[in-house]
């Protein structure tokens, strides 16, 4: 998770009344309009808490820990209204891809509910509307597939194998797609399944046009990882 300091918006969230009357007795109190800011960010009312933390600023440029959060929020900001759009766009324009990188952006905020629930909204309709983006399909599988296996709970786990085995069998699968699929039927306990995933990830980055991804490295060794695991605890079974 991405941290700034000790500071976190909870922290404040039961003084947003007090650091509100704070403010209206010293207005030019940079650590007050900041510590306002984050109250107000604890209760997602996030355009007023970037008027704090920039008045904060204006009043303490040195203030670290107000344009953190500021840079944070007006980043989530950008992410809402990215995701509005996506909302209003039907039929050629929908893209996986642009879902899935929202959904990413999410993640990367450890919002992992917040990522799910927008992947699910997206299975739920945009995604039928699919024509002209097919090569991404994968992508929110992928992503709503390893976010299901971080809860830990048997029936999202049994959806992630779901959407990992759409991953799986699309034409448009790649060595990301398979070492999440992988790593999702090895959290299942679905060794035979995980194996011939690896299998197929591991001929795949053979190919002239995988073998040269960024990701190539990172997925090949997941995949042999998983592998070799799923292939000695057959074996031990077997013994």
């Amino acid at each position: 998770m991405t941290t700034y300091g000790y500071d976190h918006p909870k922290d404040y969230r039961l003084r947003i009344d007090e650091l509100a009357a704070k403010i209206e007795c010293e207005p030019t109190h940079a650590p007050s309009r900041y510590e306002y800011g984050m109250a107000l960010l604890s209760h997602a009312r996030r355009s007023e808490a970037v008027v704090q933390f920039q008045t904060a600023l204006a009043l303490n440029p040195s203030h670290g820990h107000a344009r953190q959060w500021l840079e944070r929020t007006v980043k989530r900001l950008a992410l809402e209204e990215r995701v509005k759009t996506l909302r209003t766009q039907a039929g050629s324009a929908v893209n996986p891809q642009h879902w899935a990188e929202c959904a990413e952006a999410f993640e990367a905020e450890c919002e992992w509910e917040e990522s799910r629930k927008l992947l699910e909204e997206y299975f739920r309709g945009p995604a039928a509307d699919v024509t002209e983006h097919r090569e991404h399909e994968t992508a929110p599988m992928r992503l709503l597939a390893w976010n299901l296996v971080q809860t830990l709970e048997p029936d999202h786990l049994a959806r992630a194998c779901e959407f990992a085995h759409r991953a799986f069998r699309s034409d448009y699968h790649g060595p990301d797609d398979l070492a999440v699929c992988a790593l999702v039927f090895e959290a299942a306990g679905r060794t035979r399944e995980a194996a011939t995933i690896c299998e197929e990830g591991l001929r795949l980055l053979q190919t002239p046009e995988m073998c040269d991804r960024k990701s190539a490295t990172t997925c090949e060794s997941i995949l042999r990882s998983v592998l070799n695991r799923v292939t000695n605890s057959a074996s031990n079974g077997s013994a």
